[in-house]
């Protein structure tokens, strides 16, 4: 795995709001055991969307909510889009731009920062394929890494275009120097 970077990195509350959701309601249910006085403590904290966290934090709650889906790699894949569904239909729904698909992979790329505080994402359009790379994000969990893989899925049906497969090309976790998603798109005739 490639090396941590040594700054501090950051993610936004945005992230968070539904993990932190799906956590209390376990917690309430006694499916949470183990967490530690401070983990507990943030739990019961109001989270704001536009507040920053570490980025640690979010792997923490990435990692208990994906235990509690099942731990296979589909169940991290529908966190994704359930995260993505839920944010782009909601406080980032102006991200959205279903009749300009070009504008569209633009804004991904400048949205960036309302999610993260580093690295940065590189969208591009082949044809009938919509490539997303994130850079500078080497340490990125395999869980991670599949949440973002459901969430850009839920951005492109939210698009209005059909989705004929999606793909992890490139994996930090395996050594790949940034993480690389594919997806086979289509335009639906009739938007959803």
């Amino acid at each position: 795995m490639p090396s941590v970077p040594a700054a501090a990195r950051l993610a936004k509350g945005v992230n968070f709001i539904e993990l932190v959701k799906l956590l209390r309601v376990a917690r309430r249910e006694g499916r949470l055991p183990g967490l530690t006085v401070a983990e507990s403590a943030l739990l019961d904290e109001r989270i704001l969307v536009s507040s920053w966290y570490p980025i640690e934090t979010l792997w923490r709650w990435l990692e208990l909510c994906h235990e509690l889906f099942g731990a296979s790699d589909e169940a991290a894949i529908h966190m994704g889009r359930i995260g993505g569904e839920r944010v782009l239909s909601s406080v980032h729904s102006s991200f959205l731009k279903p009749d300009d698909l070009e504008r569209g992979l633009r804004t991904t790329e400048r949205a960036w920062p309302s999610y993260f505080d580093f690295g940065s994402v590189e969208a591009k359009l082949y044809g009938n394929a919509i490539r997303i790379t994130i850079h500078d994000y080497p340490d990125i969990p395999r869980v991670h890494g599949l949440c973002m893989l459901g969430w850009f899925e839920a951005a492109v049906l939210l698009n209005d275009y059909e989705q004929s497969y999606a793909k992890i090309v490139a994996e930090p976790w395996s050594g790949d120097p940034a993480l690389v998603l594919e997806f086979g798109i289509n335009k639906r005739s009739q938007p959803v």
